[in-house]
């Protein structure tokens, strides 16, 4: 698991364990199939290893659009309501904050990978001829063509 919570106060004292996984859910996919699938199959992995320890294990499934499955939005909405009692803020508040601050969490890593995707694409030095012989080549950060 990702994330281990000991002696959680929301959970009457017991170890929390949380599993984030982040899917890519096509825009046909208005009921969130695939976020229910991959919770189902982080439940199944994690189901016995939790049995064991006698803890709670919550599968944390967003997709690459932004969606939280519904353990990962009733968690965060958990920790939301607890937050805005312990600190007199409004739960709404708190609540937005918290989204904004995943949705920046999720766009640098999708970033990160397409950043990185891109780079390794643009690495490999490519070579073409044409009739005017231009060559694309890959040097540090920038992306040259040489006529």
């Amino acid at each position: 698991t990702d994330v281990t919570i000991f002696n959680s106060p929301l959970h009457n004292g017991k170890d929390v364990r949380l599993d984030v996984s982040v899917c890519h859910a096509p825009a046909k996919d208005v009921k969130g199939s695939n976020i229910k699938q991959r919770e189902q199959l982080k439940k199944k992995k994690y189901s016995d290893a939790t049995e064991v320890n006698n803890s709670l294990f919550f599968p944390m499934v967003i997709s690459s659009q932004g969606v939280l499955s519904d353990t990962f939005s009733n968690l965060v909405s958990s920790l939301c309501t607890e937050v805005s009692k312990r600190s007199n803020r409004p739960y709404s508040v708190i609540k937005h904050h918290w989204l904004v601050k995943l949705s920046c969490i999720l766009q640098k890593a999708n970033s990160s990978i397409i950043i990185n995707k891109m780079d390794s694409i643009c690495s490999r030095q490519l070579y073409y001829t044409s009739r005017d012989k231009a060559h694309l080549a890959y040097h540090k950060d920038l992306v040259v063509m040489d006529n």
